[in-house]
């Protein structure tokens, strides 16, 4: 037995169809959202990933330059050695510069030293500072006299 369709069901399926579907205003409307969307999603990325390279090389940095300043407070190198330099690879692009001035209490010396590492085509600098007694460690020359 054939059943001849309902045509008045055709046009509900029809304009169903139609109702589900985006206009081309619709299309142009979002696509000009996402337009001016992605720039600004693209920017806070790139800053927030400089912000991490950023911090990264502070952190580097200050563990270098902490790690200066104890060898040259421990060796007394500060007293006559260089008063700049550059780290060893892989650490080369990070330099090291010293500073020593008389504190306000005597026999006391602040010794400062400024590590600079480049990011995007400036150069950053954090200092880091210490005292040190003016006096020189004579132990190690008394026990060899003594000996």
């Amino acid at each position: 037995m054939f059943v001849a369709s309902d045509p008045s069901s055709r046009r509900l399926k029809r304009t169903r169809r139609s109702e589900a579907a985006f206009t081309f205003a619709e299309i142009l409307a979002a696509m000009f959202f996402l337009a001016m969307v992605i720039p600004v999603a693209l920017q806070g990325i790139r800053i927030s990933s400089d912000a991490g390279t950023l911090a990264s090389r502070k952190s580097t940095a200050t563990r270098l330059g902490d790690s200066m300043l104890n060898e040259l407070m421990i060796t007394d190198q500060w007293r006559s050695g260089s008063t700049s330099g550059q780290f060893d690879p892989p650490n080369d692009q990070y330099r090291w510069e010293i500073e020593s001035q008389a504190w306000t209490e005597p026999g006391m010396t602040e010794l400062s030293i400024r590590v600079f590492y480049p990011m995007r085509d400036q150069e950053f600098e954090i200092l880091l500072t210490s005292l040190v007694s003016e006096e020189e460690d004579t132990s190690d020359q008394e026990e060899q006299v003594a000996q």
